[in-house]
Formats: C-alpha cells, structure tokens, sequence
C-alpha cells in the first residue's frame, strides 16, 4: 500500500529560492505568505557578498518579484534589501544585475519607501548603477530600470527641494550621469520597448537636470544642444522623449537669454 504522504525532497539552497521566485511570480497572491514563512530574510541572507552567486542571483530574483507588491516594499526596506540590490548592480550575472535594479526601481517608484532609497544610493555611491546603464552587455530593460531611478532620484531627491538639489548637483558635477543619459537618449539604434523606455528615462533624467542652474551651463555647448535639436527630428524617438529633449533645450536658452540681458543691462 503506497502512503499518502510524499517524503520532503532534498533541495540546495539555490534549487529552494528557486522554488519561492516561480512561486511568487505564477502565484503572486501567495507573496505575502512567503514572506510570513521567511522567505524574504532567507532570500537577503543568500544576497549577502559573502554568499555564492549561484545562491545570490534566485535570492535577488525574489526579492524583486516580492518588489512588485507596493504593500510589501516597505517590508523589503526594513529587510536591508536596499542594500544588497545596491551590491548585485554589478554582478557578473546578468540576471541578479537585472532583478537587484529592478528591485531599486520598484522601491524609489513607491513613495513610501522612496526617501530611503534616494539617501541609501547617495551614500552608496551612484557608480554600480552608471556602470550598468553604460555597459553593452546589461540587458535593455536593466539599463531602463537604471535610468528610472536616476531619473526618480533628480526629481525627488530625499522628499524636499533642497534634497533634490543637492542630487543634482551631485549627478551632474561629480559623474559622468549627463553624458551616459545624452548617449542613451539620442541613440537612434535601439530599438524595442525596452530601448524606448531607456530613451524616455534618459531623456526625462536630461529633463530633471536642466532645471538646476548649475547643470544648464553644462548643456549649453554646440555638440550637446545640436544632438538634442537632432533628436527632436527623429522618426524613431517616441513623443515623450522628445518632449523631454524640447524642455532640457528650453531650459537652457531660456537660462541663456536670461544671463545675456542681465549682461547688456
């Protein structure tokens, strides 16, 4: 007589985190269950540097699909997710390089959580993330969440208009943030809907920096205004990125013809 029990079958730690992500991306209501039966601090104890990528990468890939959850983000922060997704953004794998930025674009996108993002990646450091959305081999739609958070990240700052200066001033004066975005928004050769939101987010971060007025002098060179203005004639740049491209151009002649009345008077 077979029994009506099944024996537990023995599983690594990686073939088990597995196991949760497809669990929590076929059933997504169960998200929270999973995260009751500690899930969610077994898959941040697998992200940790220390840890093999082999368990890192199904760890980072399902604190993502818990990401995509609004109530449960602020559960994530309170885990330290934050900071290893910042960790994963230069993986070698592409996958956990994919899932951690994800997790950071779920997490700045929600305004609860959105604060503590900002202030943890400032302190992190914004290189990982520049590094990922420079690299050719990052998938398109981790370059697109990449400029997402930049992008969240120079309009937001911390929750104050102070904060959100001081990003920029940051971004634009101690990186290389504006011309990474300026290649990526006028890059005509990528193609998809992944490429026309790394456009879009490009472009709308292009946007968010213009409004300083230390950054605007930055865009006022020939070769910068010149790929805008030819972005703006492109058939294959979507509304919205042009929108975005026409505001960075108007921000800085307006700046411009400010500055030259100010001059003549």
């Amino acid at each position: 007589k077979k029994p009506f029990w099944k024996p537990p079958v023995p599983m690594t730690r990686a073939q088990a985190l597995c196991h949760l992500w497809t669990h929590a991306l076929q059933t997504p209501k169960r998200k929270q269950d999973i995260v009751d039966q500690g899930g969610l601090q077994a898959a941040v104890a697998a992200c940790n540097p220390e840890q093999k990528l082999i368990d890192r990468a199904p760890g980072i890939g399902l604190l993502h699909a818990i990401s995509h959850e609004p109530e449960l983000c602020g559960t994530l922060v309170a885990a330290r997710a934050i900071a290893v997704a910042l960790d994963l953004c230069a993986s070698s794998s592409l996958t956990a390089q994919a899932a951690a930025i994800g997790t950071l674009s779920k997490l700045v996108e929600h305004p609860e959580t959105r604060r503590r993002v900002v202030r943890d990646i400032s302190n992190f450091g914004w290189t990982s993330i520049l590094d990922l959305i420079r690299s050719g081999s990052s998938r398109t739609e981790a370059r697109a969440d990449g400029a997402k958070v930049l992008a969240i990240c120079a309009r937001y700052g911390e929750g104050s208009q102070a904060s959100a200066e001081l990003i920029r001033t940051d971004l634009g004066g101690n990186t290389l943030a504006l011309e990474y975005m300026l290649d990526m928004a006028c890059d005509a050769r990528l193609a998809g809907s992944a490429a026309i939101a790394l456009r879009e987010w490009a472009a709308l971060f292009l946007r968010y920096m213009s409004e300083d007025d230390g950054n605007k002098k930055k865009f006022a060179t020939k070769d910068r205004l010149s790929r805008l203005v030819t972005l703006l004639a492109e058939n294959t740049a979507s509304l919205q990125c042009k929108a975005s491209a026409c505001a960075v151009v108007f921000n800085v002649c307006t700046q411009t013809k400010a500055k030259a009345g100010m001059e003549m008077t």
